[in-house]
């Protein structure tokens, strides 16, 4: 399970999968981002235990594309 944590100002955490976390970005990239919340976002995995495995750390949205590829490209798609 993913968290992903908006600096903005009453937006809402986004928790949800992985693939739902793809077809999230791959919305707002053919928006071009339109309407995506503003400022830094961070990230965290969650196990099926609730610990954290990892949190990442990215300077808007739209640089979420990243890890969307990374998720992609260990899935074999690009």
């Amino acid at each position: 399970m993913l968290h992903v944590l908006f600096n903005e100002n009453g937006v809402a955490p986004w928790v949800l999968t992985e693939e739902e976390f793809l077809n999230r970005i791959e919305t707002l990239e053919a928006t071009h981002f339109a309407r995506a919340p503003l400022g830094r976002v961070s990230v965290e995995a969650f196990d099926e235990l609730d610990r954290v495995q990892w949190r990442a750390y990215y300077p808007d949205v739209a640089a979420l594309v990243i890890l969307a590829r990374h998720f992609r490209e260990g899935r074999g798609k690009t």
